[in-house]
């Protein structure tokens, strides 16, 4: 998948006259990965690879959007330049998987365990979304901050934090009350470095609204994530995210 990726960073660089065009200029793209995979297309992230494919990130956090267009684990949700972070860069790798083109996970991965997508009346799967939701199975950890340090890419290097948008970096600075996060870690097992999925939830609604990467180190400095010890079975949850 390292030709969508490529394009994905390369789409996400244009300026188009309508924020609902974004979809429809990749979907070219997308139908002729279709056509010779027959890969389930699920609002520009792909489903055999779509563990991997949710580690995106805005270069900077992008003004709210005014239509929905994507679930919000999809880059095609925000108006921004987008990065994609490469699976060796996520889990751990099996060098004879490797040598098969093919990627093995840690022993508590994230899993998809179910995925629906409803779309636009006049769209079809490379258009439009008009509404979606995604059941994933991962490592979920209440996250708050300790000691009252805002944890943001902007104010330190130790700590990797990447908002979606940027009213969303702003609820977080200011603590705003009602607001709830979460980290969900696909490799919990690896003992240098973390990833993980920033959720917020409002009601009984998921979103996604940012990814991090960090040091062990890192994470256990600057936030209280209810993590001491090792990871557990009985952190596995498995969250609904619209």
């Amino acid at each position: 998948m390292d030709y969508w990726r490529k394009s994905v960073e390369f789409y996400s660089r244009r300026n188009f006259t309508h924020d609902s065009d974004k979809l429809r200029a990749i979907s070219g793209c997308a139908q002729w990965i279709k056509s010779r995979t027959g890969d389930d297309y699920l609002a520009g992230l792909w489903a055999s690879d779509l563990r991997t494919q949710v580690f995106w990130y805005a270069e900077a956090p992008s003004s709210r959007r005014t239509l929905y267009r994507a679930l919000s684990r999809s880059w095609a949700s925000v108006n921004e330049r987008i990065k994609i972070w490469h699976p060796d860069q996520i889990g751990n790798i099996d060098p004879v998987a490797r040598s098969l083109g093919s990627w093995t996970y840690p022993r508590i991965p994230l899993e998809v365990e179910d995925v629906k997508m409803t779309y636009s009346p006049t769209s079809n799967e490379f258009g439009d979304v008009f509404k979606a939701s995604l059941l994933i199975r991962g490592v979920l950890k209440p996250w708050k901050v300790r000691g009252g340090v805002v944890v943001t890419k902007s104010c330190m290097t130790e700590v990797e934090i990447y908002f979606d948008e940027d009213v969303d970096e702003i609820l977080f600075q200011l603590h705003a009350r009602g607001m709830e996060y979460f980290l969900l870690y696909p490799s919990p097992e690896d003992t240098s470095r973390y990833f993980a999925l920033v959720l917020r939830k409002v009601d009984k609604i998921t979103k996604r609204v940012g990814m991090a990467a960090s040091s062990v180190e890192a994470f256990d400095l600057y936030n209280d994530i209810q993590s001491t010890g090792e990871f557990s079975l009985n952190c596995l949850r498995v969250v609904a995210i619209e």
